[in-house]
């Protein structure tokens, strides 16, 4: 079984056919881009919009697992999955997941150079 990594930059590279700086450009595009549905999904739970929760989730999950963010791609999925069920008790601790795991991404992609705005 696969391990999910936090940032998969082999898989994130193979995506650009290697051309780093273009994965730099869609990075930066991913982490606005999330940063503003995660805002998103905090505001639509206050408002117990499940609908936009769900749709939300729907796209970190897979512009994340695109930019090889697997683990934050997956925290999504689960997220999603949870409000197609209406297992709304799930929300704040898989929220959490999804923000936690956002937060890992941007620690690690620090850590390995990648310029974070």
């Amino acid at each position: 079984m696969h391990t999910l990594q936090i940032f998969n930059s082999e898989l994130a590279l193979n995506r650009v056919s290697g051309k780093k700086q273009l994965l730099e450009k869609a990075i930066t595009i991913f982490i606005k881009a999330t940063k503003n549905r995660i805002e998103l999904i905090s505001n639509s739970i206050s408002k117990n919009d499940y609908k936009t929760i769900r749709c939300e989730a729907h796209a970190i999950k897979g512009s994340a697992l695109t930019i090889g963010a697997e683990q934050l791609g997956e925290s999504a999925r689960i997220l999603e999955k949870s409000m197609q069920n209406n297992k709304v008790d799930d929300i704040p601790q898989l929220f959490l997941s999804v923000k936690d795991n956002y937060n890992g991404f941007i620690q690690t992609l620090s850590e390995n150079g990648y310029q974070v705005i």
